[in-house]
């Protein structure tokens, strides 16, 4: 997905890992010959699936926090620490 850095293409993305959620087959984006994604636009999917799923009636229940160390940070070159939400599973 390199160069692609539009919203629609995460969009797309992310509809498609939320349809994959809902039918539990997930990722199978990732089980295909396609682009590799950047950090960047790899969490650009996951805010956009975390939203899809709001809509759909699941709540943030918390954040994970990851990339804490700065030897972890150094080895990736990450600047900062890395969170994304957690959406509540269905009951």
């Amino acid at each position: 997905m390199a160069n692609a850095q539009s919203r629609p293409v995460f969009e797309a993305l992310a509809t498609r890992q939320w349809h994959d959620y809902q039918r539990r087959t997930p990722g199978t984006y990732f089980a295909e010959a396609w682009d590799t994604l950047t950090m960047d636009e790899a969490y650009a999917v996951q805010m956009e699936v975390a939203r899809l799923r709001c809509a759909a009636g699941d709540a943030v229940v918390g954040y994970k926090v990851g990339c804490i160390g700065s030897g972890v940070r150094r080895g990736r070159a990450i600047r900062h620490e890395r969170s994304d939400p957690r959406p509540s599973f269905p009951q």
